[in-house]
């Protein structure tokens, strides 16, 4: 079995904060974009993203964001979902991936959600299904024990 060699990058391990003061300093003319990146530890490239946004007025978010995925629902909404199917499960109507992922299409356009969702065929993609699968309760249901 290979060995477990751990992670080589530090990519994401900046904390807020750091960046906050970062900006504020850049802002303020304390210091150039090199010299704070370098003194908090954050990102030049990000640092440069940051302080642009924030001279423009737009709104900044301050965690540092790894891949392209964006959640669909918050999790208010997820776990709203999911007990929604447990619910219909548990009067047994069980619903198959299909209509599962139809369901969710109907839920994201009526909240007037931006997604990442098959216009065509009113379905979410597979990615959603397998993300909420992995993080709310439906893994155990027979929604997911059904194929489509």
């Amino acid at each position: 079995m290979p060995k477990f060699k751990g992670r080589k990058t530090n990519r994401g391990e900046r904390s807020e904060e750091n960046m906050k003061r970062a900006i504020q300093d850049v802002l303020e003319g304390k210091s150039s974009e090199r010299a704070a990146a370098d003194r908090y530890k954050v990102a030049r490239s990000s640092l440069q993203d940051r302080c642009k946004a924030v001279k423009q007025g737009a709104q900044i978010n301050l965690i540092p964001k790894l891949g392209r995925f964006q959640q669909t629902f918050t999790s208010v909404y997820e776990k709203q979902l999911s007990e929604h199917v447990i619910d219909l499960d548990n009067r047994l109507m069980p619903l198959t991936r299909k209509e599962f992922l139809r369901l969710a299409f109907d839920l994201a356009e009526k909240l007037k959600i931006t997604h990442s969702l098959i216009k065509i065929k009113k379905w979410l993609v597979k990615t959603f299904f397998v993300t909420l699968k992995r993080e709310t309760q439906i893994w155990h249901c027979e929604l997911l024990r059904r194929q489509a």
